[in-house]
């Protein structure tokens, strides 16, 4: 008895569950405003995705908090329904009587209640159970569904439901969360950022034209940006071999990278993973790219940018009003290199971790994929990225350029560190 209170209760707080529903609608646009259709947009972590509409419009839900994977009784019976963490959602095509069992493995009736419930989402938490496995049956409109059940002091998760459903109990909670927002279209530039929110109808997101796309000798390909008369990368390197296809020598061990006189290459935090590895491109110590050096990283047509390449960079961004304030006077266009996630967070006015869904709009995309001490120590993902220019001075030091999650501008450095691991932009001779 106790537990049929606590649903019929439950009931009418509807508004406060569905705070973990995810919601999110939104438009797409390309630069000039037209709208963008036939365009992806994914959650990355929730798992949900949905595509523009003839006029740029999407709309991403999980109503029935089942992380978008096809339900139990979805399109035959009427309705959707899916329980996690302590709650079942129920979405309905029309209002109805909605009766609902909790069984025992040995088919016992534990407790049962019948209610009404209106067409779209209904939620009812699940709570004050009795440990153990059982049975939940839904009823509606002569129509049954049964989802096998672990029940605990938590309250009750979802082990199976039907045969369309995986375990929602494995999936990450989609409320609260800090997701990351991905939409793809081709010839479009990628677009990334963090969102917060599961439940909003605001969101407007700007595509940037894409140059194309250019592989390097291991076949991956990156997406270029057209940034004043440049064309650049937009994303880092991540090529384990010269354009010839000889091998360039990794190294992810710490004690032999130290001070190293040879070319060597290494993934962001060791990591092992493509995705990963896309995301964040390889660092290089200065001996890849030296000019010296015979062999070539960039492919045909393209080169890896000099001091020359990226001042040149920098004078357009701010003459052009790319700076963090729209003004075209100093250095402040760190922002619109940066892209909008992965970054730490800061509280510095212009700053590239400061509202990062001010960043990117150039369409450089720069990520913090951090850099290897000539030590071999591996540092500053998250907070900065660095790249070396083709730039030698002096024949013992190089150029390099940076950006950092606390900084509004692009930095220059010179550094005889030429071991230090690095990333590396190509731009189109």
């Amino acid at each position: 008895m106790n537990s049929l209170k606590v649903i019929l209760i439950a009931v009418s707080v509807v508004s406060i569950c569905m705070a973990q529903v995810v919601d999110l609608r939104g438009t797409v646009t390309d630069r000039n405003g037209s709208p963008v259709s036939g365009a992806k947009v994914s959650l990355s972590k929730a798992g949900l995705s949905a595509y523009t509409d003839a006029v740029g419009a999407f709309r991403i839900t999980d109503a029935s908090g089942s992380a978008g994977r096809p339900i139990a009784g979805e399109g035959k019976t009427g309705f959707s329904a899916a329980i996690r963490d302590g709650t079942l959602r129920m979405v309905l095509a029309a209002p109805a009587e909605v009766g609902i069992d909790l069984v025992s493995l040995t088919g016992k009736l534990l407790w049962r209640v019948s209610m009404p419930m209106g067409a779209g989402v209904n939620v009812v938490p699940l709570t004050s159970l009795t440990p153990g496995l059982g049975f939940c049956v839904i009823r509606y409109q002569g129509a049954r569904e049964v989802f096998k059940v672990q029940c605990s002091g938590n309250g009750i998760s979802i082990m199976l439901s039907g045969q369309a459903m995986k375990a929602v109990s494995k999936r990450a909670k989609i409320s609260a969360i800090r997701d990351l927002l991905f939409v793809t279209k081709v010839g479009l530039l990628d677009y990334c950022s963090v969102i917060s929110s599961v439940d909003t109808s605001g969101v407007v997101i700007v595509l940037l034209p894409n140059e194309g796309t250019i592989k390097d000798a291991d076949g991956h390909e990156y997406q270029t940006v057209k940034i004043g008369n440049q064309v650049w990368t937009a994303s880092n390197l991540r090529a384990t071999r010269y354009i010839d296809n000889t091998p360039i020598p990794q190294d992810q061990n710490d004690g032999t990278w130290a001070d190293a006189t040879t070319p060597k290459f290494c993934f962001n935090t060791n990591a092992k993973d493509t995705n990963t590895q896309k995301i964040f491109g390889a660092l290089y110590n200065f001996y890849v790219v030296d000019p010296s050096n015979p062999k070539k990283v960039a492919p045909a047509g393209w080169r890896v940018a000099s001091e020359a390449d990226w001042n040149e960079l920098q004078n357009f961004l701010v003459a052009n009003g790319y700076n963090w304030d729209s003004t075209t006077t100093g250095n402040k266009a760190a922002k619109s290199l940066a892209q909008k996630a992965y970054w730490s967070s800061s509280t510095l006015a212009g700053a590239i971790g400061n509202d990062l869904l001010l960043n990117n709009k150039s369409g450089f995309s720069a990520v913090p994929s951090g850099y290897r001490h000539r030590n071999g120590m591996l540092d500053g993902t998250g907070i900065l990225c660095l790249w070396w220019t083709s730039t030698k001075k002096d024949g013992a030091s190089a150029v390099s350029r940076e950006i950092g999650w606390g900084s509004a501008s692009l930095q220059t450095a010179n550094t005889s560190w030429l071991p230090v691991g690095i990333a590396v932009r190509l731009v189109k001779n």
